[in-house]
């Protein structure tokens, strides 16, 4: 840590109580990595954006050379767009031919495919009247079609993450054609080559903290010396004194309630990310989207290899037992 941080530290210690203090810096912390950790988003984002605004034009040719077999382009002719899904390995394939997983709008068919050298291109043709610019925008508001379309787009992803490394795509990543699709691996193929050997032969894994506030209150008033010093001193004060040292102890437990619940989420965070080879601190969700009533103060994607996974579940366990009474809710999927 430099010289001019360590003045700024000294400086908010002098100026706030400790708990702020440490909010503060864990806060900025977090989202530090977040930054760092988000350069895989961004090579998706930028091939996106590049898919949306340039022009078609010939792509420059990577080292790498890629070809693939002559594919009917249904979209040129019947003016469908093109939904992708992911990129994983072109032995996927042949396990998606003999499949058939259901396409995110059904009345299109199934989920299709293109190989191009050794990726696989997981598509789905969809019509302009349901995913195209005017009324995608209207649809994205109707939240039965958004939740029913994101489960569909999940499922595809999922279905092939079991078995194949996968680089998934945002929902809703559409293009015009499928070879513009192409264009864009051929533009990123370096960057996609060194992501998927990133991902190959690991899984992705997703630890939510929540904490119940009355539960973390209970556990600090016999565990926390502070607390327990202003609770002695508003018992033994008169009623006068004592209403000040009560108001004084309501706010002081509710600041080391959320500080509590922040500082055990970072070390859960600091045990997990040990089996990751990669990590992604989320946005922590509010009550309206989790439909919980705890609050949520850690939301991070891990990319673990699969010869962990097993060791890490045991480890999540573990700490579900160790801060079971202090209400803290720990949430692991993948």
């Amino acid at each position: 840590m430099s010289v001019p941080e360590r003045n700024l530290i000294s400086v908010l210690k002098s100026l706030l109580p400790d708990e702020k203090v440490n909010k503060i810096l864990n806060d900025a912390r977090a989202e530090a990595e977040k930054n760092v950790q988000a350069g895989l988003v961004k090579l998706f984002e930028e091939a996106i954006w590049e898919a949306i605004t340039e022009k078609q034009n010939p792509p420059e040719c990577s080292d790498h050379v890629l070809q693939s077999p002559p594919v009917e382009d249904r979209s040129t002719a019947t003016q469908l767009l093109v939904y992708l899904y992911c990129l994983t390995v072109k032995e996927a394939g042949q396990w998606l031919q003999a499949t058939q997983l259901a396409s995110i709008e059904n009345e299109n068919g199934f989920v299709d495919y293109v190989v191009l050298g050794d990726f696989c291109i997981v598509f789905s043709y969809v019509s302009n009247q349901v995913f195209g610019e005017n009324v995608l925008e209207k649809n994205m508001q109707n939240m039965p079609w958004l939740e029913e379309k994101v489960t569909a787009h999940q499922s595809v992803i999922e279905s092939l993450m079991k078995r194949y490394p996968v680089i998934p795509m945002k929902f809703c990543t559409i293009f015009n054609s499928v070879n513009r699709v192409k264009e864009v691996v051929h533009e990123k193929l370096d960057d996609f080559i060194r992501i998927l050997d990133l991902v190959k032969d690991c899984q992705e894994w997703g630890l939510k903290v929540f904490y119940d506030a009355g539960r973390l209150q209970k556990y600090l008033e016999t565990s926390s010396s502070k607390i327990k010093k202003l609770t002695e001193k508003a018992n033994r004060n008169d009623s006068g004194t004592a209403y000040l040292i009560k108001k004084k102890l309501s706010e002081t437990i509710s600041e080391e309630v959320e500080a509590t619940a922040f500082n055990f989420a970072e070390e859960f965070h600091e045990v997990v990310k040990e089996f990751a080879r990669q990590y992604t601190l989320n946005k922590l969700l509010g009550r309206e989207v989790t439909n919980r009533p705890e609050a949520m103060v850690l939301n991070v994607a891990y990319l673990v290899p699969k010869d962990q996974v097993e060791e890490l579940k045991e480890c999540v366990r573990e700490l579900e037992g160790r801060y079971k009474l202090s209400g803290l809710i720990l949430s692991f999927t993948g």
